[in-house]
């Protein structure tokens, strides 16, 4: 489940790299991984009343942000 999640994910990398979207420096592979990892990451904190799931998006937010530039 997890190499099928990130493998969707460097497809959609490699697409909008394609597309011009993304720097074609870019790891498709790694940035799926660290997009997995960051989005999987938020749940518990957000649970344990750590943080608010509005900051657990902005911290995504702040990820695809900067791997769009």
């Amino acid at each position: 489940m997890l190499k099928a999640a990130e493998a969707v994910l460097a497809g959609l990398v490699r697409a909008a790299q394609e597309a011009g979207d993304i720097a074609p420096d870019r790891d498709p592979d790694l940035e799926a991984q660290l997009l997995f990892g960051l989005a999987d990451s938020q749940g518990p904190p957000i649970v344990l009343g750590l943080r608010t799931p509005e900051q657990a998006a902005a911290a995504i937010d702040y990820y695809l942000y900067r791997l769009f530039l």
